[in-house]
């Protein structure tokens, strides 16, 4: 196979390993370009545009983490592999976050290398000969002389040649923000609109469907649809079709066929037109009105946010450039420059979090936000937190202000399933708020049991409050409460939507009560149930912490699942491969149980291999739904039991519990 016309930039800061690694590379792909750190690679990418980089993680001055999400930045689409000689489990989980499409650990076999180069590289020449049909059929369109279109399968047209865009009066910027199928139908005609629906959902082709089209100017004209649905993977896709004005054909044909009645017809056709293009008009005047508003309302959002962003931003850099210059004047004592670099890691803490916050909320919008749910004890959970909020506190409010818990239950533990690293992110956004706005008197969090047995959380202040016109707007997002000159005022106006957002992806909802002056509760319900008490005994019944488990594991998520099952409970190893696993077991003889993926084309000698370094230890199947009936015989052939998905915590325990105890 010859070389693949790209270019691959390598970032490596091992000499010898850089050279080895550009070598083998320069027979696989056109162009190949190096540097020695992440600084370097970023500086590379900016002036040579690789189509795929390959990556070493730890590096000085920039390591290959950073140095990916600075590039993904400039390009969200550029192909990454990562080259790691750590198996932890972090560096693997964050380089999925940055959205690598490949990790391979040190040292690196040249043939998987070559794999997954190959992989991208076939990719992202079928992406660019997708790009080239398409401007092919986009050419093509262009010169014929009907409307040619295509819609995805919600009807939302994505394509449309430049006599539509004059048919219609509409322009490409129109396009990009959002036009469906159904807008250029008639709303008068219900059973044209239902059958385009119906077209576009099944992705069903039509010979011939005429419609009354109607144009941005409110016009109308018959036409015939001429429609091919777009199947991709056996599934509707959308349609793609041409349409045909046939306003001359119509009018020969009523010409033809009431011509004794024209005059009365023009009347009576006219008088109707009039009436509803005033009606229309009526309709477009009040929707233009009320677009108006909302743009108005929109921009003054959009303005007070870039201006809160711009301050927010510009405060902290000016403080740490001034700052800076002043650390590096000779003149200044230990004690002084404790002083300075305590100020610049305030500011460098405001700025980071000021850019997290903005990340988050475009992560919400995006829907690319993951829970991680998992079983854990509320009132540990609520206490364990004091003390990130109490120093919060010192850093934040007044000397003067409290800071309260109130638990619910003490009695016994309360249980729930739920995502508590998002639980922490949203107390620490509430109480953040409160500290911001109170001066004094305290602040209070925690929860209490409903009648139905969920839980209740709140957030309490004794603050400025918040006036009602304004209880609901404080969840849109750029939207802050306007407050006295004499009131600091910080933040962008995204910490509440945000808030809200979390809530509502863990499936519960949030609410506020307040008065001026008196202060404000945030209250937020979720719908997890508290789990009964008695299930506690699973958790101190299956111990066994001297004892130590290799995962064996692909797939990122269900190693989670089993790590949370089995975390505190055994000494727990991770590797993504069968080829890892042997080089580990080789290293570390003292592994006691392997939980290996197994799929119908795995390698069966590797297994027998690992048995061999270990005879006392026992190998596992983690098989997927149904593999484990088709197989029955060959899986008690070669391992010593089996757990199959999904993945329930007592029956795992249980299982592995007669393997190690």
């Amino acid at each position: 196979m010859g070389k693949f016309t790209l270019s691959v930039l390598l970032v490596e800061d091992d000499r010898l390993s850089l050279f080895v690694y550009a070598e083998f590379i320069k027979s696989i792909v056109t162009e190949v370009f190096t540097a020695a750190n992440g600084r370097e690679g970023v500086k590379m990418f900016k002036e040579k545009k690789p189509d795929i980089i390959i990556t070493d993680i730890m590096m000085p001055e920039m390591d290959g983490l950073e140095m990916i999400r600075k590039i993904k930045e400039l390009d969200p689409y550029v192909k990454v592999i990562m080259i790691s000689g750590h198996s932890e489990a972090e560096y693997f989980i964050r380089s999925i976050d940055l959205g690598v499409e490949g990790y391979l650990l040190k040292p690196v076999d040249n043939k998987r290398l070559e794999l997954k180069i190959t992989e991208l590289g076939r990719h992202i020449l079928l992406q660019q000969k997708v790009l080239e049909t398409e401007k092919k059929f986009q050419d093509f369109a262009a010169l014929l002389p009907q409307i040619v279109f295509e819609a995805d399968p919600d009807g939302k047209l994505t394509f449309v040649n430049k006599l539509a865009l004059k048919k219609f009066s509409y322009t490409k910027k129109d396009i990009d923000k959002g036009l469906y199928l159904h807008d250029v139908i008639d709303e008068g005609h219900e059973k044209d609109q239902n059958d385009i629906r119906n077209i576009v959902h099944s992705g069903t082709s039509y010979q011939e469907q005429e419609v009354i089209c109607k144009t941005k100017k409110g016009t109308r004209f018959p036409a015939l649809i001429y429609t091919s649905g777009i199947v991709e993977n056996g599934q509707p896709a959308g349609i793609r079709g041409v349409m045909v004005d046939i306003t001359s054909r119509k009018k020969m044909l009523e010409e033809l066929k009431n011509l004794n009645l024209e005059l009365e017809e023009k009347v009576r056709d006219r008088t109707i037109l009039l009436s509803n293009e005033i009606k229309e008009k009526e309709k477009a005047e009040k929707a233009l009105i009320k677009a108006k508003e909302k743009a108005e309302e929109s921009d003054q959002l959009k303005g007070a946010f870039l201006a809160n962003v711009s301050h927010e931003i510009q405060t902290p850099i000016k403080a740490i450039i001034s700052f800076s210059n002043l650390l590096q004047s000779d003149k200044q004592d230990e004690k002084r420059r404790k002083e300075l670099i305590s100020v610049i890691e305030g500011n460098s803490n405001a700025l980071l979090n000021l850019t997290n916050d903005i990340l988050e909320f475009t992560r919400l919008q995006s829907e690319k936000v993951k829970l991680y749910t998992i079983r854990f004890e509320l009132n540990l959970f609520l206490l364990e937190l004091f003390p990130v909020f109490e120093s919060l506190r010192r850093k934040q409010s007044e000397k003067t202000i409290k800071l309260r818990l109130s638990l619910g239950n003490k009695d016994k533990p309360l249980m729930i399933n739920s995502d508590p690293s998002r639980l922490r992110q949203i107390f620490t956004n509430l109480i953040s708020n409160a500290f911001k706005f109170t001066h004094e008197g305290f602040v209070e969090y925690g929860c209490s049991l409903t009648e139905s047995n969920n839980v209740l959380f709140f957030v309490k202040d004794t603050g400025l409050g918040i006036s009602r016109e304004y209880q609901r707007k404080i969840f849109k997002r750029f939207f802050q409460e306007p407050k006295p000159l004499s009131t600091k005022k910080e933040g962008t106006g995204l910490g509440l939507p945000i808030t809200q957002s979390l809530i509502t992806l863990l499936g519960g909802k949030i609410w506020v009560e307040s008065k001026i002056g008196k202060g404000s509760t945030f209250y937020f319900e979720l719908p997890e149930k508290v789990i009964r008490s008695e299930e506690d005994d699973l958790d101190k019944k299956y111990m066994w912490k001297e004892k130590q488990v290799l995962i064996i594991e692909d797939d990122i998520r269900d190693y989670i699942n089993l790590g949370e099952i089995l975390k505190d409970r055994v000494k727990l190893h991770y590797v993504d491969s069968p080829e890892q696993a042997l080089e580990f077991c080789d290293t570390n003889k003292e592994i006691d149980l392997c939980l290996f993926r197994w799929l119908p084309e795995s390698k069966l000698d590797i297994i027998h291999s690992i048995r061999k370094i270990n005879p006392s230890q026992s190998v596992l199947a983690l098989l997927d739904r149904g593999l484990k009936e088709r197989n029955k015989n060959l899986l008690k052939e070669h391992f010593d039991g089996t757990i199959s998905k999904p993945f329930k915590k007592e029956k795992i325990l249980q299982i592995l519990s007669t393997y190690l105890d």
